[in-house]
């Protein structure tokens, strides 16, 4: 979980690998963020002692977040939650099957069932990292 942390990240992008790397495969990340233009950063940069603090952040659009989530490899990235310029957002680190689906359909045009598919195709990548 991440609540209000990712405007404060010069490479949020590179810390979204790191999480999906050490999230355990079906886990769910949970992002919490201020919005760009939206209605609390606009009060929060107008508070004195908020606006010290907050000068630093680099507000995202929603848009720009579920970007970062998809790119970092994390799947059915939505919006739980979104009021006054505060989203709340989520997304999901795929079971290995999950991610090799499509890998798999590029070695193979004949109908298999898919656990072989996948057995197949790891020891497709087994054989290549062994040459």
């Amino acid at each position: 979980m991440m609540m209000t942390v990712i405007c404060f990240l010069e490479k949020p992008l590179a810390v979204l690998h790191k999480i999906f790397r050490v999230l355990v495969n079906g886990g769910y990340i949970i992002l919490g963020f201020i919005e760009k233009d939206g209605e609390i950063a606009t009060q929060y940069r107008q508070e004195k002692i908020k606006g010290k603090f907050l000068r630093f952040a680099r507000f995202r659009t929603v848009d720009v977040v579920v970007r970062f989530a998809e790119d970092a490899g994390f799947s059915e990235v939505s919006v739980a939650r979104r009021a006054r310029g505060f989203c709340v957002m989520n997304g999901r680190k795929p079971y290995k099957h999950e991610r090799n689906a499509d890998m798999t359909l590029c070695f193979h045009s004949n109908p298999m069932p898919f656990s072989t598919q996948i057995l197949r195709i790891n020891f497709i990548i087994l054989r290549v990292r062994e040459n």
